[in-house]
C-alpha cells in the first residue's frame, strides 16, 4: 500500500514554518514543502477567507499542480486559503489540516490544531497545550559549541534577555522597555552574574534604542539584523535563565522547551480597541463549532470570515498555563527551579491525523 502524499505549505514566517515542519516530522511521512510568497499588499494585510490564490504571488512561489496530495498542512490565514483552494481542486479528496483557529469556513477543514493561545471548540478541533514548536536537540548542541567562547568569559548566572516586538494587539513601547530594563537591573543587583540581550525582526526601533542605551555595564547586546550572526539559539543552550517579552509565543515556547528557567515580561494592550479584541476573543470559540447553527453563531462565523472576529491570540492564557505548571513566572518573581520541559503534543496530533488518513499503525 502506497503511503499518503503530503504537502506542507510554508511562507516567509519562520515561526509558523517551524510549527508545520515539527508536525510533519511527527507524522513520519515523506512530504513536499511548498513555499509560497504573498503579493505585497498581503504580506501584512490579510485576505478574505476563501478557497483562493488571489493573494499569492505565483511568479515567486512553488508550482501548485496536480496530482493533488492526500493531505495538506497549513498555518495562518494566507496559507489556509491555499489549502482550501487545493481541496477544491481535488474535489474534496484532499484532507486539510489547519494549525490554528479557522477564521470562517470552519467545516471545510478536516482538523484544526488549536493551542491554548487560541480558543476554539468542536468535533474537528484538537486542543493542545503549547504550540508545536521547539529547537531540535542537534541544533541546540551546534549552537552551544558555536557560541561557547563568546559567553564563557561572562560571570554566572548568565541571564538571557529575549526581545520580541509589537503585535496587532500589544505594543512593545518605550515605557514597557524601561520597566523591563529596571527589572533586569534589579535581578543583576540581587543575584549577580551577567546579561546578554537579543532582539528580533519585530522589535521596534525606539524599543531597540532604549534597550541599547539602558543595558547595564558589561552586558552583551545583539540587535537582530538580516544575515548577521545572532546567538538566540546559543543563549537557549548556554544561558542559566531567560527573560522573554510576553508577546513572543515562539520565544517563550522555545525557551521553555529548552528547559530554561523562564520569566515572562508583560507587554500590554496597544489600545482600548485592542483590549476589546482580546476580550472578544474569549467569546469566539462558538463561531468555529460546526455543530452550532443558531443565529448568533452564524453572525460570529460571518465576522470571522472577514477577519473581524476570532480576535488576536490570547497570550495571557498561555502565560497562565506555564505559571500554573511551574515552567515560568511573571517577571519580578524568583525564577522557577529547573524542571522537565513542557510536554510536546505532536505525537497525539500526528496520531489523530493518521487516523483521518486511515493509517491505524
Amino acid at each position: 500500500m502506497a503511503l499518503p502524499t503530503l504537502w506542507l505549505l510554508t511562507s516567509s514566517k519562520a515561526g509558523d514554518n517551524a510549527q508545520a515542519r515539527h508536525l510533519a516530522t511527527a507524522l513520519a511521512l515523506p512530504y513536499r514543502e511548498v513555499k509560497l510568497a504573498m503579493k505585497p499588499r498581503f504580506v501584512v494585510g490579510k485576505p478574505k477567507v476563501a478557497p483562493s490564490l488571489d493573494h499569492v504571488d505565483l511568479s515567486r512561489s512553488d508550482r501548485l499542480d496536480p496530482p493533488w496530495p492526500d493531505l495538506v498542512i497549513a498555518i495562518g490565514r494566507r496559507l489556509s486559503n491555499v489549502a482550501l483552494w487545493i481541496r477544491a481542486q481535488s474535489r474534496a479528496r484532499t484532507c486539510t489540516v489547519l494549525m490554528g483557529v479557522p477564521k470562517g469556513e470552519a467545516d471545510s477543514f478536516d482538523l484544526a490544531v488549536v493551542p491554548l493561545s487560541h480558543r476554539a471548540t468542536g468535533p474537528r478541533v484538537i486542543e493542545i497545550g503549547l504550540p508545536l514548536m521547539g529547537i531540535p536537540a542537534q541544533q541546540l548542541a551546534q549552537a552551544r559549541e558555536a557560541w561557547r567562547e563568546t559567553f564563557a568569559r561572562l560571570p554566572r548566572p548568565l541571564t538571557a534577555l529575549l526581545i520580541g516586538g509589537s503585535t496587532a494587539a500589544r505594543r512593545l513601547d518605550p515605557a514597557t522597555m524601561r520597566i523591563l530594563l529596571r527589572e533586569a537591573r534589579s535581578i543583576l543587583a540581587r543575584d549577580g552574574g551577567s546579561l546578554a540581550a537579543v532582539t528580533s525582526p519585530r522589535t521596534p526601533p525606539d524599543a531597540e534604542a532604549i534597550l541599547s542605551e539602558g543595558l547595564p555595564k558589561g552586558a552583551l547586546f545583539f540587535p537582530w539584523r538580516p544575515n548577521a550572526p545572532n546567538p538566540y539559539v546559543g543563549l537557549l543552550a548556554l544561558a542559566d535563565r531567560c527573560i522573554v517579552t510576553g508577546d513572543s509565543l515562539s520565544m517563550i515556547v522555545e525557551a521553555a522547551r529548552a528547559g530554561q528557567p523562564l520569566a515572562i515580561a508583560p507587554v500590554y494592550a496597544a489600545s482600548r480597541a485592542a483590549l476589546w479584541l482580546l476580550e472578544a476573543s474569549r467569546l469566539a470559540p462558538r463561531a468555529f463549532d460546526v455543530r452550532r447553527r443558531d443565529r448568533r453563531t452564524r453572525l460570529l462565523r460571518r465576522l470571522a470570515a472577514i477577519g473581524t472576529s476570532g480576535g488576536p491570540r490570547d497570550t495571557a492564557r498561555l502565560h497562565e498555563y506555564l505559571y500554573e505548571h511551574g515552567w515560568a513566572v511573571p517577571l519580578g518573581q524568583p525564577f522557577p527551579m529547573p524542571s522537565a520541559p513542557p510536554p510536546d503534543d505532536s505525537a497525539a496530533v500526528a496520531a489523530r491525523i493518521r487516523q483521518l488518513l486511515g493509517l491505524t499503525a
